[in-house]
């Protein structure tokens, strides 16, 4: 069975802090980081929108 995006996440960020990556997990882990972070940044500018539009 495969995992969820987010089991996935939480066992890179587990072996990300104890220092056990790879390469290339390395390297996926940190591209997970900015799409999580650009996400965020949406659902931010989303919010600020939707504040000034209300009365």
């Amino acid at each position: 069975m495969s995992q969820s995006f987010h089991e996935h996440l939480s066992e890179l960020t587990v072996r990300y802090n104890n220092d056990e990556l790879n390469e290339e997990e390395l390297r996926e882990y940190k591209a997970l980081a900015e799409l999580m972070k650009s996400v965020l940044r949406v659902y931010h500018l989303q919010y600020l929108a939707e504040k000034t539009q209300k009365p």
